[in-house]
C-alpha cells in the first residue's frame, strides 16, 4: 500500500514495514555539478528526506542504504559523514547501512539515492489523521537549491520533526517536498475527509518548492503561539481544516 511518498507492506507476524527514498543529483563537489555544495551536506539533506518519510509516518528506522552514483574515494566518505551526521540528529547512530558506488564508469556528476526500511507494530501504528477545527501549521522556510545552503538556520530539519511528533496534540505530519505546501496541505485534508479555508495572505509561498523536506507540515489543535514556543524555526499558519457538515472544534489562531 502506498501511504504519501512511502510504502506501507503488511507482514504475517502482524507489523508493517514502511519504506522510503530520495534522490540527488548535479549536486555536489564534482566537476559538472550544476551546484557546488560540500558532499556531506548533500548526503544529510538527502537522507534527512527519506528518515522524515519514514518518522512522520510514526515508523522506528531499522536500516539505510546509500547508492552513490561515482566513484569511492573522499567525495563519498564525506557525504557518508554526512548522512551519519542526520542519524546522530535522531539518536540513531548505530543504524545498520549499506553502501554502493560506480566502480567501473567515470562520471563527472554527482548522483546519490538514499533508501530508509522502517517498521511499527499494527497494534502500535502512531499514524495520524486530522480533524476539523485543527489549525494547519508550517515549520520551516520552503527552500530549494541555493537558497537551502544559505538557509540553514530557517528550514525544518528531524530534531523538529521528533519534536512535533512528540506532541499529543498534532494531527497528521508530512515533510513536504518539491510538490510545496498547496499540494500537500490538500493531501492532508483530502485523506482526514476534510476541507481547508486557507489563510489569506501566508508567511511564505504555497506553491514554491520546499526541495529536500525543508517544510514540515502538520495540524495542531492548540494555538500556534503555543507552538512556536516550543519549536526553534518559523512557523505560520496555513490555514484551518474544517468538516463538511460545519460543527467543529475550533484552535485559536
Amino acid at each position: 500500500m502506498v501511504e504519501r511518498d512511502g510504502i506501507l507492506i503488511e507482514r504475517s507476524g502482524g507489523d508493517i514495514l514502511v519504506v522510503a527514498c530520495d534522490s540527488a543529483g548535479g549536486i555536489g563537489g564534482s566537476p559538472g555539478d550544476t551546484i557546488k555544495a560540500p558532499p556531506s551536506l548533500v548526503g544529510s539533506l538527502t537522507a534527512r528526506v527519506a528518515l522524515a518519510e519514514v518518522l512522520s509516518l510514526g515508523a522506528r528506522p531499522l536500516a539505510c542504504s546509500v547508492t552513490a552514483c561515482f566513484a569511492p574515494g573522499p567525495d563519498l566518505e564525506e557525504m557518508i559523514r554526512g548522512v551519519r551526521r542526520e542519524l546522530h540528529t535522531i539518536a540513531l547512530d548505530q543504524l545498520p547501512m549499506v553502501v554502493s558506488s560506480e566502480k567501473n564508469i567515470p562520471v563527472g556528476q554527482t548522483g546519490v539515492g538514499i533508501t530508509v526500511v522502517g517498521s511499527f507494530a499494527e497494534s502500535g501504528h502512531a499514524f495520524r489523521r486530522s480533524e476539523g477545527g485543527e489549525i494547519l501549521c508550517a515549520l520551516g522556510r520552503p527552500s530549494v537549491g541555493e537558497e537551502v545552503l544559505n538557509r540553514q538556520d530557517e528550514i525544518a530539519d528531524l530534531f523538529d520533526l521528533v519534536q512535533i511528533h512528540s506532541l499529543d496534540y498534532t494531527g497528521e505530519i508530512v515533510p513536504v517536498g518539491s510538490g510545496g505546501v498547496f499540494q500537500e496541505a490538500l493531501g492532508i485534508a483530502r485523506r482526514s475527509r476534510l476541507k481547508i479555508r486557507f489563510q489569506e495572505r501566508p508567511r511564505y509561498s504555497l506553491y514554491q518548492s520546499a526541495g529536500p523536506a525543508t517544510v514540515v507540515l502538520f495540524s495542531s489543535a492548540e494555538p500556534i503561539e503555543r507552538l512556536q514556543a516550543l519549536l526553534r524555526k518559523p512557523l505560520w499558519r496555513v490555514g484551518l481544516l474544517e468538516d463538511y457538515e460545519g460543527g467543529t472544534r475550533t484552535a485559536e489562531a
